[in-house]
């Protein structure tokens, strides 16, 4: 007995657009994403796809680097969030990640930190500002700001700076006072903040001076 023939259902189509093959599959995508990540991961699991990518990754690292940095340019804010996602999921293997970079790079960094810090001015302000706004809480603007109000001299001795000024704080409270050049703020510290010491410096030097002018 023949089979009997499906019935034809006719396809309708808009005489004023044809769509593509490819406009189709892509619409169908937007309408099904669950469908398409379930056939995307059977794909995967089936045509062993994660092994590949992990021998063409170890055959060729230096594309590797380069498709990944390629990617972070084009894609910065997915790429923060998937590595604070990382981090959250892994603290203790980022510790560890960390720790071993920081055996393996360490010494070579901390090297070509101090040298860019005597050799690029641009950089040694970024790292300074970041100090500031580390330790005490001061932006590049607030710094300024204090420059500013102080005509550029230092709050002690009132003498114009010729470096970059120190930011004097008070250690107990972390409040910040003034700020000082730098032999006035290495005094502050070596006298432990002491008014009676510094006025005794003061006043030995005084005498050394005196005693100076009389054998002269």
């Amino acid at each position: 007995m023949p089979k009997a023939k499906k019935p034809c259902i006719a396809r309708r189509v808009d005489p004023a657009r044809t769509l593509t093959s490819a406009e189709i599959s892509r619409r169908w995508r937007e309408r099904n994403p669950e469908r398409v990540k379930e056939l995307a991961k059977k794909y995967y699991l089936s045509h062993g796809v994660k092994e590949y990518r992990r021998r063409w990754r170890q055959a060729n690292p230096e594309a590797t680097l380069d498709a990944a940095r390629r990617y972070r340019e084009r894609h910065p804010d997915r790429t923060k969030e998937a590595q604070r996602k990382y981090r959250e999921r892994h603290p203790e293997r980022v510790k560890e990640q960390t720790r071993l970079n920081y055996e393996k790079h360490g010494e070579k960094r901390r090297t070509d930190a101090k040298r860019l810090y005597h050799e690029d001015a641009a950089y040694r302000e970024r790292q300074l500002d970041r100090h500031r706004q580390r330790k005490y809480g001061l932006s590049r603007a607030d710094f300024e700001a204090l420059v500013s109000q102080q005509s550029g001299c230092c709050a002690a001795c009132h003498s114009p700076f010729t470096q970059t000024p120190h930011v004097d704080h008070d250690h107990g409270t972390g409040a910040i006072r003034a700020l000082l050049c730098y032999g006035c703020n290495i005094a502050v510290g070596v006298c432990n903040e002491n008014p009676e010491q510094l006025r005794a410096a003061a006043d030995y030097i005084e005498g050394c001076l005196v005693l100076r002018k009389g054998a002269a």
